[in-house]
């Protein structure tokens, strides 16, 4: 039978049960939280609002060989309605524009080549209006984009006020670098047979031909 006087005393046991208890978990509590903020950190780096980019040129005649390259996170449809910030670096917008030279090199006026793409008013299916122009609208080859990212000063030559990535070198590093490891996911998620026979040297490849060991892409 219990006591009445030994119900008092049950609150305060049950406080230090409980403080003995979150003693104990403090250091589990604080693995999981470390392995959640490192899980989070890639997400993190791909900017804010993550996601595989697909990129347009945008042509018109006014513009001559001066054609605008976009690169987005979200489809161009959306764009009309979304309102960019214009406070944070290109690598963590969701839809950049710069303007290249005839597909070959980055044109900068401003050391600002690529800028967070606004002023979209209309988007068709082969067309896009921005702030009252309208441009045709195709699909750029990823391959084609990543070289003009790697290789900004093209083959042609031109006068330029600045070079092309003049006061955006960092961020465009970044944007290069997503695109390479998106290629790299897509090739991969195309070809598992080619995956896996990197993955076990030694291995014969799909081709017939055995793989290097130790070889990289």
């Amino acid at each position: 039978m219990v006591r009445r006087r030994d119900l008092h005393r049950w609150p305060s046991a049950v406080c230090v049960g409980i403080a003995t208890l979150v003693a104990e978990m403090k250091p589990l509590i604080y693995a999981l939280f470390v392995t959640v903020w490192f899980m989070a950190m890639p997400a993190r780096s791909e900017g804010a609002g993550g996601g595989s980019y697909e990129a347009y040129w945008l042509t018109n005649r006014a513009h001559g060989a001066y054609v605008k390259l976009v690169l987005t996170r979200r489809p161009l449809s959306d764009m009309p309605t979304f309102s960019p910030s214009t406070n944070q670096p290109v690598s963590d917008c969701d839809a950049v524009i710069a303007t290249t030279y005839a597909r070959d090199s980055i044109w900068n006026v401003d050391q600002m080549p690529f800028k967070p793409l606004a002023g979209v008013e209309k988007v068709a299916s082969n067309s896009i209006v921005i702030s009252g122009e309208t441009f045709a609208c195709t699909q750029a080859n990823p391959a084609d984009v990543l070289r003009l990212l790697r290789n900004p000063m093209g083959t042609i030559q031109i006068h330029r006020i600045y070079g092309p990535l003049s006061g955006q070198e960092e961020p465009v590093r970044i944007l290069a670098e997503r695109l390479e490891r998106q290629a790299a996911d897509r090739g991969k998620a195309k070809d598992p047979d080619a995956r896996n026979s990197r993955s076990q040297p030694g291995r014969p490849a799909t081709n017939g031909t055995s793989s290097a060991v130790g070889s990289r892409r």
